[in-house]
């Protein structure tokens, strides 16, 4: 696969497309400084728009229509959302939301999944300018009455390619709608009028898609389709990143996606969905040939015989399972690259066990997924994939109205009591009071979900009944004139009343790749009353949140940064996995992502087992020393760097650290005193930009030394003993600048802590080091920095 060409495609793609949108926008009056009225000359039927040309831009029929949507979109924005914001988060969904469709249109096209034969976007006929489509639309499945195949003639004949193709693709896009639900609208999509849809456009953004990417890697489907998605996102996350460290601009719930969902690595999926959902279907039903297809399963290590006993009760349980028992979810699923390998697996094991591939499908979207996201975007395209399995497996699979359990998690901002009360007229009195006071607390639930996203936790209700009140209405006139739309709303808590169901449940396998940040101030709200010993950050709570979603003696498997092995912070969390069984683990270390480069990013992978087993032994593969994603992955397969440990040996240990490539002579013998018996470890000064507050020692002038410039102890590299002396930091007048160096809203950018040791004799290391641990002496005269940690010894004299 080229991902250079995919990322260079996916960044222009996304710069292209707003670009077309702002421009169509404008022509009808749509701008991010408001919305023009149509100019007075225009009628009913006819709107025209001033676009600072002899001729006036004028619109007709449907586009009237269209236009009217939109409008209505920003007039109905959501509550405390300015208007340019609501401008911005349009240009940038209906952008978006078509380069997921065309993209999809174009794998289909190319694996040959449409049931005519013909592509849209290109011809099979190598050179050829005009689609398939184009050339033969009276040979597809889509329907056309004698005006339109009059229209279409005429077309043909005048070479007037371009309003054919705009016009057959839409009329496929609501073909398509038919049978990809999730990804194209069933009614007349607004959005469609801020598309320039061109086919001979050779700057246009589908001669692009059909041109700058091998055809050969829109047939890895999973592959191509997370690569999209990411790299689309590439600009909006370094333009996030950027606004972040100038603390310009809080992080919004818009930006939340682009900074935490990242394209898992293939390898590190399978490892979690084997080593998960794998293992408990061959732990109750045996199959060495099941676990023949899978590369990344890893084998129990051998256990004492009391362990081996609990397990055969495990095993037990397991055996009672049948397939359609195998629940899964991905409550942070972005593209949905894990849940489309569960797929896989979860073929293997209904074949294996004797059913029909169309009645394992059948069953896999009915029974088995379910998946979770804030980003409506990341679920366009997980849905979009699980249905892409589905037609895999099964040639008819776009004909049996399939529709996975996945949702893009919605938010009740903006809609009220006295608007849900329209709903539910079909129901007895009593049943329609319980449905709006079971709503209205689910409201209060819902509130920046968006932000909040699966650590969410609503209270178990009668979903049925939910779902029967949201079915029927009352007043629909009223109700339209209250909101947007009716349709809209009723999507919008239907949507909530799903989401709100599966986080209730429990489930046999919960696996993902969960965000990492550290939770915004509305996060915290939940976070610090529910997962306080999870709190520093996403990745971890997300730990303790899958806990809850698991049944007992269920699965979880999950990938996030390694610091809650290790850290005092997370004491409390090491105590609550205890009480589980660490089955495996691929520790990881940097560079586990190949998109990702440098030293902070330290990541593991582990699997745990939803019931405490005394005394086993897992296996643990530790991988933290190999320098790139590709070298992790054959060291894993190649069985080298194996440990086999028992959680019990952690305990041993200061503080239940998750060292588990100790040996247990070394656990066992854990009685040398703690260092803080002997002096003081602490972290330094934090300039808050080092651009500004560094030079090296060759960069200064001698009479500013120990003036302006002083000795500054930054870590670096692996060095043992003493050296990597290389930095001064301005520190004139004690520190005066630094103390006082503020971002632009005035809030204090740098943290001169623990000053008091400053220019003191210390023993240092480097804090973030691929290298082996290694300590310095530092005579006194320099100051010490966080990432050259620095221990103080007491004097005894």
């Amino acid at each position: 696969m080229d991902k250079t060409a995919i990322k260079k495609f996916a960044i222009w793609s996304r710069k292209k497309l707003m670009d077309d949108v702002r421009m169509r926008a404008e022509l009808i009056g749509i701008t991010e400084d408001g919305v023009q009225d149509p100019l007075p000359q225009s009628t009913k039927g006819i709107q025209y728009f001033d676009v600072g040309t002899a001729d006036p831009y004028l619109i007709s029929g449907s586009e009237i229509f269209m236009r009217d949507r939109i409008v209505r979109r920003l007039q109905n924005r959501p509550h405390g959302q300015d208007y340019k914001t609501a401008y911005r988060n349009l240009v940038e969904h209906t952008a978006s939301t078509w380069f997921n469709r065309l993209a999809a249109i174009r794998f289909m096209e190319v694996n040959d999944y449409f049931d005519d034969g013909l592509r849209i976007l290109s011809s099979r006929e190598e050179g050829k300018q005009d689609s398939d489509l184009m050339s033969d639309p009276f040979d597809s499945n889509l329907e056309f009455s004698e005006k339109e195949r009059q229209q279409i003639i005429d077309w043909r004949l005048n070479n007037n390619s371009e309003q054919l193709f705009r016009t057959l693709l839409l009329k496929k896009c609501k073909k398509l709608s038919e049978i990809l639900p999730g990804l194209f609208n069933n009614d007349e999509d607004p959005t469609e009028i801020l598309m320039n849809f061109s086919i001979m456009d050779k700057n246009g953004f589908v001669w692009h898609l059909t041109h700058d990417v091998d055809e050969e890697d829109w047939k890895e489907q999973v592959q191509i389709i997370g690569w999209l998605y990411q790299f689309y996102n590439t600009e909006f996350k370094d333009e996030t990143n950027t606004l972040l460290k100038k603390n310009k601009q809080a992080l919004t719930k818009e930006r939340i996606p682009s900074i935490t969902q990242i394209f898992t690595p293939e390898w590190i999926v399978r490892y979690m969905v084997e080593n998960s959902l794998g293992r408990i279907w061959v732990e109750g039903h045996p199959s060495n040939s099941l676990k023949s297809n899978w590369q990344y399963y890893l084998e129990e290590a051998k256990q004492e015989p009391e362990v081996e006993e609990q397990l055969k009760d495990n095993h037990l349980e397991y055996r009672k399972l049948s397939p359609e028992d195998l629940s899964f979810i991905d409550p942070c699923m972005g593209s949905g690259h894990i849940l489309a390998y569960a797929f896989d697996v979860l073929m293997q094991i209904y074949e294996d066990s004797g059913y029909t591939a169309r009645d394992a499908v059948h069953s896999i979207l009915e029974n088995n997924l379910y998946g979770l996201d804030i980003d409506d975007r990341a679920y366009q395209l997980a849905y979009f994939s699980i249905m892409m399995k589905a037609r895999q497996y099964d040639r008819g699979a776009f004909r049996r109205g399939y529709t996975p359990r996945l949702y893009a998690i919605e938010e009740s901002d903006g809609i009220t009591e006295n608007q849900i009360k329209f709903f539910g007229s079909e129901l007895d009195d009593a049943d329609r009071t319980l449905a709006i006071k079971q709503m209205s607390e689910l409201l209060d639930t819902f509130r920046n979900a968006k932000e909040l996203g699966s650590i969410i936790k609503p209270a178990k209700m009668d979903w049925n009944l939910l779902r029967r009140f949201l079915e029927s209405f009352d007043n629909y006139r009223s109700l339209e004139a209250m909101v947007m739309d009716f349709e809209s709303l009723q999507k919008i808590l239907q949507t909530i009343v799903n989401t709100a169901d599966l986080l209730s449940k429990k489930y046999w396998v919960t696996c993902t790749n969960p965000p990492y940040m550290a939770p915004t101030s509305l996060q915290r709200q939940i976070v610090d009353k529910e997962y306080s010993e999870s709190k520093l950050d996403l990745c971890t709570v997300f730990i303790s949140r899958l806990m809850e979603l698991n049944m007992q003696c269920g699965y979880q498997s999950m990938i996030t940064m390694h610091s809650w092995m290790f850290l005092t912070s997370y004491v409390e969390l090491r105590e609550k996995i205890s009480n589980k069984t660490l089955i495996n683990m691929a520790h990881l270390g940097s560079r586990a992502f190949e998109e990702i480069s440098g030293e902070v990013v330290q990541t593991t992978c582990f699997v745990l087992r939803n019931h405490y087993l005394k005394n086993y032994r897992g296996v643990y593969s530790r991988l933290v020393q190999i320098a790139s994603e590709q070298g992790k992955q054959e060291v894993f397969l190649s069985r080298k760097n194996r440990f086999y440990s028992k959680q019990t040996d952690f305990k041993k240990i200061p503080e239940y650290t998750y060292a588990y490539w100790v040996s247990k002579r070394f656990a066992d013998n854990y009685s040398f005193d703690a260092l803080n018996r002997f002096g003081d470890a602490r972290q330094g000064l934090i300039t808050g930009d080092n651009n500004r507050f560094l030079r090296v020692w060759f960069e200064i002038s001698w009479p500013s030394f120990k003036k302006k410039w002083f000795p500054y102890n930054k870590g670096g590299e692996y060095r043992r003993w003493y050296g990597n002396n290389d930095y001064t930091v301005n520190w004139e007048n004690d520190g005066r600048e630094i103390k006082s160096f503020k971002d632009d809203n005035g809030k204090l950018r740098s943290r001169p802590q623990n000053t008091t040791y400053y220019f003191k004799e210390n023993i240092s290391w480097t804090k973030v080091t691929m290298g082996k641990f290694s300590t310095r002496y530092i005579p006194s005269g320099a100051i010490f920095s966080d990432a050259g940690s620095s221990f103080f010894p007491f004097r005894t004299n």
